[in-house]
């Protein structure tokens, strides 16, 4: 359960600091969660929206780590991977499999990945899982 510790209207964003009852620390909800006229509603988020919010956090612990806040190294994506999808990808601590996911989604080369292009990942982990289910 979250608990609302402070609101704030910046234009047409509200941002919605809270902390969870148990007592860990604050955090930032989505815009989604305030009206457009600047009027702050806060609603419960969905299973789905938690999870969403979920693999967007994932993704800021490790972007941090190394060079710029909001991508990942290399380096960072192989800890993620090791450390978060070690049952749904295979080989998850062989490095040339680890050099091979990285080079398919840098789309532009850059070294770093960005969300969007984690975001790749994240639909193809997903895609297979939702046909292993089928096939159960």
């Amino acid at each position: 359960m979250r608990e609302v510790s402070s609101l704030a209207v910046k234009g047409d964003t509200c941002l919605i600091k809270t902390s969870l009852v148990q007592g860990s620390s604050p955090v930032l909800l989505p815009p989604h969660f305030c009206a457009l006229r600047g009027e702050c509603e806060v609603r419960e988020m969905t299973k789905l929206e938690d999870h969403l919010e979920g693999i967007i956090n994932i993704f800021h612990h490790y972007s941090i780590r190394v060079g710029h806040y909001d991508t990942l190294k290399k380096c960072e994506l192989s800890q993620l991977i090791t450390k978060e999808l070690p049952n749904a990808l295979k080989n998850t601590k062989d490095q040339p499999s680890i050099d091979k996911i990285f080079q398919d989604l840098d789309a532009d080369k850059d070294a770093q990945i960005t969300f969007e292009e984690f975001i790749v990942l994240v639909s193809r982990v997903l895609q297979t899982a939702h046909e292993a289910i089928h096939q159960e």
